[in-house]
């Protein structure tokens, strides 16, 4: 397993029906990590991710877990963050999404930008921003500490979005047969702090995959990713 943050640069076709992967965790706040290099280098994907799709309504997908609660709509308070706010939100996921997106929305007053807690709430024309994070066990400073099954399902995600632009289509038994994770206990096992999101995604075909970054520095696995679903 690489500890080294890989950036990978893509051309994106304008095309609306699309899913970006993007971190879930506090680490891309700016405000939360002054001296982390990844969270400048996640911001500035997604900044170039929206400026090639030019999206005109994204909608945030993220799970409600009472663990990324807080009360302070729009505030990272909650995480130690005083000066740093975004428009809604009261889950860290979405706030996270939030800040991700807010150099864009700057510049495009208009876009339109929706919530939903899977996939099922999206709608055709939309640009979902998906807020999923990678095993949180792969290092020993990491939240669960180091376990080897995280780092194989980690280094299998990697290769797989790495890989994908060279096959037709990438069917959901591809990528579970890769991660060797095909149930809830499969990804607890691995140190995925939140299986119901790859399960939604390992239902999907893809017609297209690009993987723009992957980081592992910090233990938890993220990604900034692009999937388009098989029609």
């Amino acid at each position: 397993m690489g500890s080294e943050t890989d950036v990978i640069h893509n051309m994106f076709s304008t095309d609306p029906t699309w899913i970006l992967l993007v971190p879930s965790g506090p680490v891309v706040i700016t405000e939360l990590s002054p001296f982390e290099p990844i969270s400048q280098l996640i911001r500035t994907a997604v900044d170039d991710i929206l400026h090639e799709l030019n999206p005109k309504t994204i909608r945030i997908i993220f799970s409600l877990r009472d663990a990324e609660y807080t009360a302070h709509t729009g505030s990272f308070r909650a995480w130690g963050g005083r000066k740093t706010a975004v428009s809604a939100g009261n889950y860290l996921p979405e706030l996270v999404v939030r800040f991700l997106i807010g150099r864009y929305l700057e510049h495009n007053s208009n876009v339109e930008v929706l919530t939903g807690s899977g996939l099922r709430d999206a709608k055709p024309n939309e640009l979902i921003v998906y807020a999923v994070d990678g095993p949180a066990a792969l290092t020993q400073r990491a939240p669960l500490g180091f376990n080897p099954k995280a780092a194989e399902f980690h280094d299998a995600i990697v290769n797989c979005l790495s890989q994908a632009s060279n096959n037709d289509t990438v069917k959901p038994t591809w990528l579970q047969s890769a991660t060797k994770t095909t149930s809830k206990d499969d990804l607890l096992r691995a140190g995925v702090v939140n299986p119901s999101q790859w399960l939604e995604l390992f239902q999907y075909s893809y017609s297209s995959v690009q993987l723009l970054l992957s980081d592992s520095t910090l233990g938890v696995g993220r990604y900034v990713a692009l999937l388009q679903p098989c029609s």
